[in-house]
């Protein structure tokens, strides 16, 4: 009781720093770093959901492990125009849950920042990726839709061949759109960078010259999507059998 009591008043005074912070920022009129701080504010809900799960230890162990991958991933891909977080990302989320997928893409953020450089663009990546790991989770029914597979219909290997290339283009769809979105939160971060405040017409200007950045993160999404698809889907699903994570 004493100790939900302390919580409580931790998390009292951190909303209350939060607010006057938020104020002195506001009144400073430096409303990027506003947004900045909202940004860093979207990722508090959903840690402190992940705190509260009862969490295994191989939970944390494989978390630990995909956000290691993850980090490597971006950091040897860093020099190329894409990077396989998203669809990392996308496969955990799908496998392992919401809350997983958001504290992945937020660790992964922070922790190849490390190596690549922190700046005001960090929180709105942690927004982005945590985000996509998010919604990624929320939507694996769609994703990765749990059928019965009719292993005693004549036509089998064919339909299973139709079955996988379906997966994969839903996957390779929801690639594409993972993309855009984090195209466009990051395209946010840019206007507030150089305008120090938002305008609609600035937005769009700067989301049509980023049009080639936003084409290089679809395509290359599907292209990690494809070539993971194979190995995570049978990697992660014997683990969440095998430890009973994200049932």
């Amino acid at each position: 009781m004493k100790r939900k009591l302390l919580i409580n008043i931790i998390i009292f005074f951190i909303i209350l720093i939060i607010v006057v912070l938020g104020f002195l920022i506001y009144v400073a009129k430096e409303k990027y770093l506003l947004f900045v701080l909202g940004a860093l504010v979207l990722c508090f809900p959903f840690i402190y959901r992940f705190e509260k799960k009862m969490i295994k230890t191989e939970e944390i162990v494989l978390i630990s492990v995909i956000t290691a991958i993850t980090v490597v991933g971006r950091l040897v891909f860093a020099v190329l125009p894409g990077s396989p977080v998203t669809a990392i990302l996308i496969f955990a989320a799908g496998f392992f849950g919401k809350e997983t997928g958001f504290i992945i893409g937020v660790l992964t953020t922070l922790l190849s920042n490390l190596f690549l450089g922190h700046g005001p663009w960090t929180a709105f990546q942690m927004a982005a990726w945590g985000l996509i790991g998010f919604l990624s989770g929320f939507f694996r029914p769609m994703l990765f839709p749990k059928e019965k597979v009719q292993t005693d219909r004549i036509d089998y290997p064919i339909y299973l061949l139709r079955k996988e290339r379906r997966n994969l283009l839903i996957l390779s769809v929801w690639g594409l759109l993972s993309g855009i979105l984090f195209s466009l939160l990051m395209d946010i971060s840019t206007v507030y960078f150089i305008y120090k405040k938002f305008i609609w017409k600035h937005y769009l200007a700067v989301v049509t010259v980023a049009l080639p950045v936003t084409l290089e993160y679809m395509v290359t999404n599907v292209i990690f999507v494809v070539t993971f698809y194979q190995p995570m889907v049978t990697i992660f699903s014997r683990i969440r059998d095998k430890y009973g994570i994200g049932i």
